[in-house]
């Protein structure tokens, strides 16, 4: 099984994409991510790589690109992202969450329902 676990910080909020980069470190790895080559990680790399984007990346592309490369991730093992005081994440980092919880391709472990709907509102 794969883990990619995060914890987000109460002052952490300014960084964008703070808590998806702590998530997706050890996948990156000390390569960048070149094993992790293919159209999700180009359209996710605003958000895996400081100074990889100009600035002007469609949101929806760059949260799509991270869907589809935890896909991939979780392809190869069964996967658990855990994040430690979600509510206190990044606003991109926060719209990825919600992306995924709202994604019905990907099994997931019952979650806290409670958690689930903040996450849906976003």
């Amino acid at each position: 099984m794969t883990v990619l676990a995060a914890r987000a910080a109460e002052f952490g909020g300014g960084y964008a994409w703070g808590v998806v980069r702590h998530l997706f470190e050890p996948e990156m790895g000390a390569d960048g991510g070149r094993r992790l080559a293919g159209d999700a990680v180009a359209l996710a790399a605003p958000a895996l790589r400081h100074g990889a984007g100009s600035g002007d990346e469609d949101p929806f592309s760059v949260v799509h690109g991270l869907y589809w490369l935890t896909a991939g991730i979780a392809q190869r093992a069964p996967l658990l992202l855990a994040v430690d005081d979600l509510h206190w994440a990044d606003q991109p980092s926060l719209r990825f969450a919600s992306h995924l919880a709202r994604r019905q391709a990907l099994p997931r472990l019952p979650t806290d329902q409670r958690i689930k709907r903040d996450l849906v509102s976003l």
